[in-house]
């Protein structure tokens, strides 16, 4: 009764949406103590309050907000990224009429495999990395992930490099990188810019997560060690720096306007609401607020790691250096379990803990989670009593 496509979709459900599911029908709480603990999601689940307070401005609404919208997005919200972009991502080249506003990055992504891309086509991408991507490239238009692994889960070049094969037409690069939190070096960008231009390759840049960095480190964009490729693809999105993922708003930017008229025409799928539009808008021009808002967030992010390690003090993982995120090394456990997925399942089912299993982010080598660390107090306590134990 339905279709071999959609039959395929529902046949292979990811760890990550398995224990996100779970999750959702029975949450942790003070009054449910015995709940599960999502820390698979990248979600900032400390800010809800500077989200709400951010979106409690008026909307000013008109006659032209409930008529059809242009394709690429109201006039207001893109030259409101391009001014935010400027001021806040390190990118001042933006243009306003190069940006493209779609539901999410996930939308972007996808439409990105419609209008970039021929099925079969493959996309480097450095492991590990978000596990969304394949559903986002893959689930409907069939355009493949072929993963570099990264020794000792550093970026460098000669990794990205040896996995190029005939089918290879994009780099896909997250900066700050998820899961690891790690920030991309210029020297790296550069030499896969260079690499790119030698190629004739996409360069996909998601920098998603480039207001949530820590103390010390600074996000660079691609597009300042670039000014002049045309093929450069940076993405933006409301859901992780300001935590919020329910307005489903986020951008694409590019100076190739082939890619960007062709992106434009799959926005007929993927249209933001005008008053969902005009909302992000007021956010992004209000510059104090975006800055106090990163500031208290950041904060926030930071002390909750703190108390992860304190709660979790046998924990081995890589330090981040932004994100909301870190890549835990759960390898001694694997003894006890036949595989990564048992482990997982036994995180899942037994301790009702859900994170993200490396080998659904390209990992060859098992053992290694991702862990989303930006919640309250109460759940990292929970979480280091129940895993605690056995590392």
């Amino acid at each position: 009764m339905i279709s071999l496509r959609a039959a395929a979709l529902i046949s292979t459900p990811s760890a990550i949406m398995v224990g996100h599911a779970a999750c959702c029908q029975d949450p942790f709480s003070k009054d449910n103590p015995n709940g599960y603990l999502n820390f698979g999601i990248a979600e900032n689940r400390l800010i809800d309050d500077l989200a709400l307070e951010a979106m409690r401005t008026p909307l000013k609404l008109t006659s032209d907000h409930v008529h059809y919208l242009p394709l690429e997005g109201m006039e207001r919200l893109r030259d409101a990224f391009a001014g935010f972009a400027h001021r806040f991502l390190n990118a001042p080249e933006i243009q306003a009429s190069n940006v493209l506003v779609q539901t999410g990055l996930s939308s972007v992504c996808e439409s990105m495999a419609f209008a970039l891309f021929e099925e079969g086509d493959e996309i480097i991408v450095p492991a590990p990395y978000y596990t969304g991507f394949k559903y986002d490239f893959d689930g409907r238009f069939k355009v493949k992930l072929a993963s570099a692994q990264l020794e000792n889960f550093e970026h460098n070049i000669e990794d990205i490099r040896s996995s190029i094969t005939k089918k290879t037409k994009a780099i896909l690069l997250t900066g700050p990188h998820n899961p690891t939190g790690d920030c991309l070096s210029e020297d790296f960008l550069r030499d896969v810019v260079e690499l790119c231009k030698e190629k004739g390759l996409h360069l996909i840049s998601d920098e998603i997560y480039a207001l949530s960095i820590h103390a010390g480190k600074k996000h660079l964009s691609v597009l300042e060690v670039d000014k002049e490729y045309e093929n450069i693809h940076v993405l933006y999105g409301m859901a992780k720096d300001f935590g919020m993922a329910g307005i489903k708003t986020g951008f694409y930017y590019t100076r190739n306007k082939a890619c960007l008229n062709a992106m434009a025409q799959t926005s007929y799928f993927h249209p933001v609401s005008s008053p969902t539009q005009q909302l992000v808008a007021q956010i992004l021009e209000d510059h104090a607020m975006v800055e106090s808002f990163t500031k208290k967030s950041n904060a926030r992010v930071e002390l909750a790691l703190a108390s992860l390690e304190k709660n979790l003090p046998s924990l081995k993982f890589r330090k981040p250096q932004a994100g909301m995120f870190l890549l835990a090394d759960l390898r001694s456990l694997l003894k006890d379990h036949q595989n990564e997925r048992a482990l997982f399942n036994f995180l899942l089912n037994e301790l009702k803990i859900n994170m993200t299993p490396g080998t659904e982010m390209g990992l060859t080598s098992e053992g290694f989670f991702r862990v989303c660390y930006a919640r309250d107090e109460a759940q990292i306590e929970e979480l280091g009593k129940r895993l605690g134990p056995l590392l």
